[in-house]
């Protein structure tokens, strides 16, 4: 008989055993039932059925045509389109160079496009596109999954793009967010949808309306309380204490952040070091974003499929909990926004809610801008700050001459801001892009309509084409008057530029100087041996365009007059 026609009558043989099993239980009892058969015996049974299954199904017909052959049909088809799908992208990745008659990165894989730029080496992808330009020039291509993306730190064609051709390139590339929140905020919305959260945040983070709102004070009361509690962990150190910057500045920013934008100040307590929204936040944002999150990156057909699973990843646990509280603070704003209104002032949340409330926005575009300017104004913030306190600590002549400065000029020192420059130049928040809305033809190649155009910050603060040799050198002194004037309008641009540079600019500025001035009018920082020889940046998944510095920073806090 056939190979398949004796395995079903072994088969029909072992079940007239399990017959014979099943009629003796009741004087066998069940425990020594499930011990008739040997182990050995359960898998020769399973083995021989599975088998028993399969060939009677490739021996059978569906339609007249035999299974077996339909199968091997299938093979044959699905090896074909795996071939066309590899031909395919072979094509694509290597056809950038004749479409742009640019340098292109030659290595790819054929899942997620070329290597050696985002999400390897274990570097965020800012130092990795440094990297890159050193290599190929100031402008390259590459691939993320199959979008086109090229990486500039041109001056002339980020100035171009941003400033001069604005309205054709206005929105920033396409990402299809895991986070709904995030897909409505300001840093992904597009056309008309950008411009009216641009306006509700924009008109109260202006410069001159800080000014007429009490930010100014609340900044003041925020820095006091961050240093009556600095007094109380020096006094329990007699006067001398190593510290973690970082985590000072953490709760600082998080702090502001809470008074000035959401009017609320019960969630941080400087004498804790750890508060929970503080570090719920930051998990946020500096959570190594899982294997599948990267691929939806690079692939993003995928991220409809994931999107309803973000709340099993650790980044969307986070997120939820940080929205949880945003609602909470939502609620309670809602009822007080009228009334703010009639004191003459409005905070950025009262002002997005009374949008919300014209249907100038939607209820998504109020939670996605309240959750991006938590995000926004605490991550940079932080960094910033950090590596100032870091790099004065490491060159304790700048922070004397900074300190004498201060003392005569308060926050009108013109080195405090030499000092804040210099940090942005070498520690830029984010990089940024724009989705290219036409060709866009540059020297001697064309970038072509909707690819997406990165500007290398990063990389073009430590050019020496611009910076001179010493580029990578922390030097305030490049800052001064005499030389700014002679930089590019484009040369320097921690914010961005354009229409579309970061809103909160203003804001940023005058937390960083307020905190600065009283803080080292009052404490001196050293290097300690617990302190870091050089700052390191997190290599993330959940930000990929972001460029946190990683903590904690410790360094030896003192008052300014110890000797």
């Amino acid at each position: 008989e056939s190979p398949h026609l004796a395995i079903f009558h072994y088969l029909e043989r072992l079940r007239g055993r399990a017959k014979e099993t099943t009629s003796n239980r009741r004087l066998r009892g069940r425990n020594q039932v499930t011990s008739f058969y040997t182990k050995n015996e359960w898998i020769s049974v399973l083995f021989h059925l599975q088998w028993s299954v399969v060939l009677r199904t490739a021996t059978g017909n569906i339609g007249g045509i035999p299974i077996m052959s339909l199968l091997v049909n299938l093979f044959a088809l699905g090896i074909a389109t795996l071939v066309g799908i590899f031909i395919r992208r072979y094509f694509i990745f290597t056809s950038g160079e004749d479409k742009t008659n640019l340098p292109f990165i030659k290595e790819f894989n054929f899942l997620t496009g070329s290597k050696n730029i985002i999400f390897e080496n274990g570097k965020v992808l800012a130092v990795n596109a440094h990297d890159r330009h050193l290599e190929m020039g100031d402008t390259f291509g590459c691939y993320f999954g199959l979008n086109m993306q090229v990486f500039s730190r041109d001056p002339d064609l980020i100035y171009k793009i941003c400033v001069n051709d604005f309205q054709k390139h206005r929105n920033r590339y396409y990402v299809d967010s895991l986070s709904p929140y995030m897909k409505a905020s300001l840093l992904e919305a597009r056309d008309e949808k950008w411009q009216a959260s641009r306006r509700a945040v924009g008109s109260v983070l202006k410069a001159s309306k800080l000014k007429l709102d009490n930010v100014e004070t609340d900044i003041d009361i925020t820095v006091g309380k961050m240093l009556a509690s600095i007094d109380k962990r020096l006094k329990a150190k007699d006067l001398d204490s190593v510290v973690d910057v970082y985590q000072i500045n953490k709760n600082f920013f998080m702090q502001s952040i809470l008074k000035i934008i959401y009017d609320t100040e019960e969630l941080v307590d400087f004498d804790k070091n750890y508060n929970v929204v503080v570090e719920e936040l930051y998990k946020f944002i500096n959570v190594n974003y899982e294997f599948v999150a990267r691929m939806c990156f690079l692939i993003p057909v995928l991220t409809n499929l994931v999107r309803p699973l973000l709340g099993f990843f650790d980044h969307g646990k986070y997120l939820g909990l940080l929205t949880q509280k945003l609602d909470k603070i939502l609620k309670r704003t809602l009822g007080m926004a009228r009334e703010k209104q009639k004191e003459g002032r409005l905070t950025t949340i009262h002002s997005l809610i009374n949008s919300y409330r014209k249907g100038e926005l939607s209820r998504e575009q109020l939670m996605g801008n309240a959750v991006f300017l938590m995000v926004a104004g605490f991550a940079t913030s932080v960094d910033t700050m950090s590596a100032m306190m870091w790099e004065l600590a490491k060159n304790p002549e700048v922070q004397e001459k900074l300190r004498a400065d201060l003392q005569q000029y308060g926050e009108e020192s013109k080195y405090l801001e030499q000092c804040m420059n210099e940090t942005l130049r070498l520690y830029p928040g984010a990089m940024t892009n724009r989705d290219l809305g036409d060709d866009v033809y540059h020297k001697d190649f064309k970038l072509v309509k909707g690819l997406c155009f990165n500007i290398s910050l990063y990389s073009l603060h430590r050019d020496p084409k611009y910076w001179g040799p010493d580029a990578e050198v922390w030097r305030p002194e490049r800052f001064d008057p005499s030389n700014a004037s002679k930089f590019h309008p484009a040369q320097f641009i921690p914010f961005g530029i354009g229409p579309r540079n970061c809103v909160g600019y203003n804001l940023a500025k005058l937390e960083l100087a307020k905190f600065t001035v009283q803080f080292f009018l009052k404490y001196k920082l050293e290097v300690c041996s617990e302190t870091k020889p050089k700052l390191e940046m997190v290599a993330l998944g959940a930000l990929p365009f972001a460029l946190p510095i990683k903590g904690p920073i410790y360094l030896r806090l003192q008052p300014a007059n110890a000797s």
